[in-house]
């Protein structure tokens, strides 16, 4: 599944660039893209050659006239994807920009590994259940089941975990199967 999650680096300085790159490997992600300036990165968007970045981990600060806010801006105008923003310059009005994106996450430099993986095995895990919410029809409470049932827990543990009856939860795993047409619960767990 992590194949399948593209990331893009915009980072004009080489050696933090590297540094996030190692990070993003070590996290069993594929190779990154890496960008150091506004109009590279947005190529990428606009080529039809190459997968479209799920992620894009992106400093402020980068080469030209516009900068990581600006890339941003202009992201999300034609893509989902999720947005990290890296920077050492911060201040109010940054902030007050950032916000307006809505990123899914902010780091301030320096960060540690730790940090980093932290944020994107979090993006991850959010286009991870966007994507498979639309290949799966669960209501919240179905949902939940599907979850407990993928840790393990028997229809009676989920019953007790979840203060409903056994019956309730028989209801519920059959009504899961029939509207997603799986045979088991094995095709749904498998999809999330």
């Amino acid at each position: 599944m992590k194949a399948d999650f593209k990331i893009l680096i915009i980072e004009d300085e080489l050696v933090n660039a590297k540094s996030i790159r190692d990070c993003i490997l070590g996290g069993g992600f594929v190779d990154p893209q890496i960008r150091d300036n506004y109009d590279d990165a947005l190529l990428l968007f606009h080529s039809s050659k190459i997968s479209k970045p799920n992620l894009v981990i992106c400093e402020i600060q980068i080469k030209g006239a516009k900068d990581g806010i600006d890339l941003a801006k202009e992201i999300r105008k034609i893509s989902a994807c999720k947005i990290i923003f890296l920077t050492a310059n911060y201040n109010s009005s940054i902030l007050d920009e950032m916000l307006e994106i809505e990123p899914d996450a902010f780091l301030l430099k320096p960060c540690t590994e730790l940090q980093l993986k932290a944020a994107i095995e979090i993006c991850f895990k959010k286009y991870r259940n966007e994507k498979y919410k639309s290949k799966i029809n669960l209501s919240p409470r179905e949902f939940e089941i599907v979850k407990l049932v993928k840790k393990g827990l028997s229809s009676k543990e989920i019953a007790e975990k979840l203060f409903i009856s056994l019956e309730t939860v028989h209801t519920h795993r059959r009504k899961i199967l029939s509207k997603n047409n799986a045979k088991n619960f094995i095709e749904i767990i498998n999809l999330l």
